[in-house]
């Protein structure tokens, strides 16, 4: 309970305060800020460093490919992975373009992705900031 203050009245010899006595509503919890680009930029260079999880889709066929990775993608979220590692391989860069369109349309799953930057992964693998499942607390 929260008490205010309304006002006080003075009465010689009696004084009066009024006071209201009102219940204390629960904020909502506030949604967590979306975090910056530097933010998940670093998330994604610390996991790039270590051994995140991945997929290997190399000569896999588009469609075939793009079900394991919806799958994993799942599975690593449900397992509260952040960052997964995907690689695609350079070839023609088909199942690149294919992987990152995927990617994109991903916006419940997929925070933020790039391509790897450590030497002999780049244009070869992906890498991807996970969303975190909020789950219910009781």
């Amino acid at each position: 309970m929260e008490v205010k203050r309304v006002s006080t009245h003075s009465f010689l010899p009696l004084t009066t305060t009024f006071i209201i006595l009102t219940s204390m509503k629960e904020k909502p919890p506030s949604e967590p800020s979306a975090p910056s680009i530097e933010e998940m930029e670093l998330e994604i260079w610390a996991a790039e460093m270590g051994d995140p999880p991945k997929i290997d889709l190399h000569g896999q066929i588009g469609h075939l490919a793009l079900s394991e990775l919806e799958t994993f993608v799942h599975q690593e979220m449900m397992n509260g992975t952040r960052v997964i590692k995907i690689v695609h391989g350079r070839g023609t860069g088909k199942m690149r373009t294919t992987v990152h369109e995927w990617l994109k349309k991903q916006k419940n799953a997929v925070l933020y992705f790039r391509d790897a930057n450590s030497t002999g992964q780049i244009g070869g693998a992906t890498f991807a900031l996970l969303e975190e499942i909020r789950r219910a607390s009781y």
